[in-house]
C-alpha cells in the first residue's frame, strides 16, 4: 500500500500518525519524509529516509515503485514543490492508494485542512482517496470540528484520535504503543520493583503506565487504520505472542541501553 500523509499546516500530528497508525500495520514499511524542520521517525528505529524537498521527482518515484508498502510524510512547506515536480509525470501521483490529512481543532489548522483538500482535488485526486483524521479530540468531533465539517466534503467522523498524554510519553521514550505493549500487566512492574538505577527505573515506570492503557489504544488505532484503508487488522493477536516470549532480562537490557527519557520537542 502506498500512502501520502500531508497537510498545509504543520503540528497536526502527521509524524505521530505515521508512526502509530500506519507504519506498524503495514509490512516492511519504508517511510519517506520530505520536510526540513520536524523530528524524524528514524529516531524511533523505523525504516526512514529523509529529504529536504530539493530532489528531482525521479528520486521519490523510485521509492513509489520499488516498495510494496511506503508512506510519504510530506511537510507543509514541501507540498507544492513535490506535486509541481510530479505533474510532468502523468499517472505517478495516481499510484498512491490514499492521501491522509491529519487535522486538529484549531481555526487556522481546519482552514488549511480544507485548502489541502482543494489542492488535492486540483491535482485530479478523487475524494475517495482522501481521508481526514481528526486528531487530539477531547469530547466530540462534531462539536470541536464543526467549522471544518461545513466544508463540502464527505468526512468520516469515526476517523478520530482521542487526546491522550500517552502520545507525549511515547514520544519522549522514542517508542510506540505496539513496541511497549505486553499482555502481562505485571511485566514491567516486576522489573521496576527490582531496578535500582534511577534513569532505567523512570523509563520502566513510564512503560508500565503506558502499558496499562495500550490495549485499548491499540484497538482504537486498529479501527482508524481499517476506516482509512478498508483493511481490518488485529494488532493485539499479532504482537501478543512475541511479547510473551520476550525475556525480562532482554527487556531490562533494552531499557538500560536504548531507552532514555528525552525532553526534546516532538510533533504530536
Amino acid at each position: 500500500m502506498k500512502i501520502c500523509i500531508l497537510n498545509s499546516s504543520g503540528n497536526v500530528g502527521k509524524t505521530t500518525i505515521t508512526r502509530e497508525v500506519f507504519e506498524p500495520r503495514l509490512k516492511n514499511t519504508k517511510i519517506v519524509e520530505i520536510e526540513s524542520y520536524n523530528s524524524s521517525n528514524s529516531a524511533f528505529g523505523l525504516d526512514t529516509v529523509k529529504f529536504e524537498g530539493a530532489e528531482e521527482f525521479d528520486v521519490f518515484y523510485e521509492y513509489i515503485i520499488s516498495e510494496n508498502d511506503v508512506i510519504f510524510d510530506i511537510g507543509a512547506s514541501e507540498i507544492a514543490n513535490f506535486f509541481t515536480n510530479a505533474q510532468e509525470y502523468t499517472g505517478a501521483i495516481d499510484m498512491f492508494d490514499y492521501f491522509i490529512i491529519p487535522t486538529i481543532a484549531d481555526a487556522k489548522m481546519m482552514e488549511d485542512t480544507a485548502k489541502t483538500i482543494l489542492f488535492l482535488r486540483s491535482q485530479e485526486i478523487d475524494d475517495e482517496k482522501i481521508k481526514v483524521i481528526f486528531n487530539n479530540v477531547e469530547r466530540s468531533v462534531e462539536k470541536e470540528f464543526a467549522a471544518l465539517l461545513n466544508f463540502d466534503f464527505n468526512f468520516d467522523t469515526n476517523l478520530f484520535i482521542k487526546k491522550s498524554n500517552f502520545f507525549k510519553d511515547l514520544s519522549l521514550m522514542k517508542t510506540t504503543f505496539l513496541k511497549v505493549y505486553n499482555p502481562d500487566k505485571k511485566y514491567y512492574r516486576e522489573i521496576l520493583l527490582r531496578e535500582k538505577e534511577p534513569k532505567a527505573k523512570k523509563a520502566l515506570l513510564k512503560k508500565d503506565l503506558v502499558n496499562m492503557g495500550a490495549e485499548k489504544k491499540i484497538k482504537e488505532l486498529d479501527s482508524i487504520f481499517a476506516g482509512a484503508t478498508g483493511i481490518e487488522v488485529d494488532s493485539l493477536s499479532s504482537f501478543s505472542q512475541a511479547k510473551k516470549e520476550t525475556s525480562k532480562k532482554s527487556v531490562k537490557k533494552e531499557i538500560s541501553e536504548d531507552t532514555e527519557i528525552n525532553e526534546d520537542d516532538e510533533e504530536l
